[in-house]
């Protein structure tokens, strides 16, 4: 998930071949994840079932931000990002970080289970 989450943070909108690496990384089927908030929202919720989510505004009122929390409430992550499916996506690219068997955590972060934001 590394490089898809390098790729994320690049994304500035639609993009239907980062739509179908995420397909092919998280063994989900295609759909147009980055252009639709359901799509994304699908995504999330076949790679990180019971999770809750949020949507808002983020402080500079222009970027939508999307915060995603695990059903324990033991993990929270947020992004901001320039359409609503893309900072979905990001969130979700850094919620993978905590969740065993989807990615590695970097050095220094905090361990699964503390609060990142």
């Amino acid at each position: 998930m590394g490089l898809l989450k390098e790729e994320l943070l690049a994304a500035t909108g639609a993009d239907r071949e980062l739509d179908r690496r995420l397909a092919a990384e998280l063994g989900a089927p295609p759909a147009a994840y980055t252009a639709s908030i359901d799509a994304a929202l699908d995504l999330i919720r076949h790679a990180l079932p019971g999770w809750g989510w949020h949507l808002g505004w983020h402080a500079d009122g222009i970027r939508p931000y999307a915060s995603l929390h695990d059903a324990a409430r033991t993990v929270h992550v947020e992004a901001a990002g320039p359409t609503v499916p893309v900072a979905l996506l990001r969130a979700m690219g850094e919620a993978l970080i905590h969740v065993p068997g989807t990615g590695d955590p970097p050095a220094g972060s905090a361990p699964a289970g503390d609060s990142a934001r």
